[in-house]
Formats: structure tokens, C-alpha cells, sequence
């Protein structure tokens, strides 16, 4: 039927130790031409391989795909790739493994696994991207410490982030989803959980919320904010395109610490006078 069957090739592509078997069936006609300015399918791939050729180690990654590929109809193919690389460096990131599991089959992709070790936490990401129905979900959980990714950030970001200081990992989990029961919109969720913590000079021991975005809707549940005296708890809703809010809080905070991070243009410390 005129396809193409590769029992093996492999080689090493941008950094990559490279396998692939599988088939290839061509169209069966001339492609249609596509707009000059659309960008071919396979872009992102590309981008992405490419970035891959940042992880320096002793051995390279280790990248097999196996693939059933009609052109004719792209929906029926099915690609799976793994990838795997050890004790490498990326963008001055010292990455204990990365290791990645992604199926392509009935025009769904399914990432089985992919998860990145760096020091002592891990990130990791799975769930389905139905592309043919347009649906999908998928899952985050992180206890990276971002202290660890500072040295590759641009100077520019540096800078914004200075006052903040991390100094335990955050737990996070999030999850991403659109199916019939979220509607047309889709549904952004999750947790976080900072332990000790530093912003302008303020410190506090722990913050910890849960999060629901939808549409421009944000909701805020189980909000709870640890001081060295006092803490704050409560949950809310905010409207990001119109700016409505309700807030329910209960605080025994000192108000005078929290000070510093207010805006310099609301003078708030030369009006207020807190007496107890």
C-alpha cells in the first residue's frame, strides 16, 4: 500500500540518543497547500527536542518511539515515546531524572507519566488531552524547591522576585480539566501549601489555600496564613473582569506587620495608628 516500515533506526539528534520503529503510510494524493503564515504540526516537537539538547550529562537521553502513522488520516495513528535521562544539567539545574511516557492513539494523547527529580522534590504530570473531542484532563503535583531554579532565570525576573523568599518546598496540586460536566468552559483547580515563607521583610510560617478558577470567577476556600503571633483564615470570591469580591475572614494578625507590603503610594503607616 505504498508505506514505509522501519524495523529500527537509531542515531542521535540535538543531543538525543535516538530509536524509532513503526510505519509510515504517505498520502494518498497531493497534500492540500496549507497558508504560508500556518506553522507545520510538527513545530512544537521540534521546539522541544531541541530544548532537550540543553540536558548535558556523562550519557545522553534516551528517546524510543514507536509509531503507526497514515497521513491520510492522522486521527487513526498511534505514536508512543519514552524518554529517559539520569543525573544531567539543564540551564545550570542539576536534574536528579527525567523521565517522560506519552501515547498518541484515537486523536487522544495520554501522558502516562512525566516526571522531573530535582533535588529532593519531584514535579509530575499526567492525564489525557482528547484532541479529537476537544476535551481534556490533566494533573500537577509539585514539591520542587524553587530555590533551585534561580540560577536559570533571566536577571529581569530576578529582580521581580527578590523580596520573596522560599524556605521550605511548596506542595502544589493542580488540575486542569474540560468535559461535559465543566461546560464549555474549563475548570482550573488546586492546593498549595508554602511552609516558611518571606515577602518584603515579612516573614510567616505557614500559607496555605485551595483555588478554583472558571471563567473569570476565582475562588478561594480553607485560606489559612501562620504568624509568628496571630493568624488568618477564611475563603472569598473574586471577579477578575469586574473586580467584585467577597471576602469572609477571621484574623488575630497584628495589622502592623503586615505594613511592608502594602503599597508606598497608600501611606496607610502614617494614617493608621493601631493602639492594641
Amino acid at each position: 500500500d505504498g508505506s514505509i516500515r522501519i524495523d529500527q533506526l537509531t542515531g542521535v539528534y540535538a543531543g538525543i540518543r535516538v530509536r524509532l520503529y513503526g510505519r509510515l503510510k504517505p498520502r494518498a494524493a497531493q497534500p492540500v497547500k496549507r497558508p504560508e503564515k500556518q506553522q507545520s504540526q510538527f513545530v512544537f516537537i521540534t521546539k522541544a527536542l531541541r530544548e532537550l539538547n540543553n540536558l548535558q550529562g556523562v550519557e545522553p537521553p534516551q528517546l524510543d518511539v514507536e509509531f503507526n502513522l497514515d497521513l491520510d488520516a492522522p486521527l487513526d495513528s498511534k505514536v508512543t515515546a519514552k524518554l529517559f535521562a539520569g543525573k544531567v544539567t539543564c540551564r545550570k539545574i542539576d536534574v536528579e531524572k527525567l523521565s517522560v511516557d506519552v501515547q498518541m492513539a484515537e486523536g487522544a494523547i495520554d501522558v502516562r507519566e512525566a516526571v522531573l527529580s530535582v533535588g529532593k522534590g519531584e514535579l509530575s504530570i499526567h492525564g489525557r488531552y482528547d484532541i479529537a473531542a476537544g476535551q481534556f484532563d490533566l494533573k500537577l503535583e509539585s514539591s520542587l524547591d524553587p530555590n533551585l531554579f534561580l540560577p536559570s532565570l533571566p536577571a529581569e525576573l530576578t529582580n521581580v522576585i527578590q523580596d520573596f523568599h522560599v524556605y521550605e518546598p511548596p506542595k502544589i496540586a493542580v488540575r486542569y480539566v474540560l468535559a461535559p460536566e465543566t461546560g464549555v468552559t474549563p475548570v482550573l483547580q488546586g492546593r498549595v501549601e508554602f511552609g516558611a515563607v518571606e515577602c518584603r521583610g515579612v516573614p510567616f510560617k505557614r500559607v496555605e489555600f485551595a483555588f478554583e478558577n472558571k471563567g473569570s470567577d476565582l475562588t478561594l476556600a480553607d485560606v489559612k496564613v501562620v504568624m509568628k503571633a496571630g493568624q488568618l483564615t477564611g475563603h472569598g470570591r473574586y471577579n477578575i473582569e469586574t473586580s467584585d469580591f467577597t471576602y469572609d475572614l477571621d484574623s488575630t494578625l497584628d495589622p502592623r506587620a503586615l505594613l511592608p507590603l502594602m503599597p508606598v503610594t497608600l501611606g496607610v503607616s502614617e494614617s493608621i495608628t493601631i493602639c492594641g
